[in-house]
């Protein structure tokens, strides 16, 4: 059996994290390229969390 508090604290750590990111880049002026690039890594996060997430109920 595998402990599943580290992917649980991983899967709350990404999302938040990538939510301030959108918030941030979203909210704050900034060039077109610097917004698509926050963007980008905040939508890496979110995947990384639906995968985890997926690997949780699967394993």
């Amino acid at each position: 059996m595998v402990d599943k508090s580290l992917y649980i604290f991983l899967i709350i750590t990404f999302g938040v994290g990538a939510l301030v990111i959108l918030l941030i880049s979203w909210l704050t002026p900034a060039p077109p390229f610097e917004r698509l690039i926050n963007t980008l890594i905040a939508v890496i996060g979110v995947t990384m969390v639906c995968m985890m997430r997926r690997f949780i109920t699967t394993s």
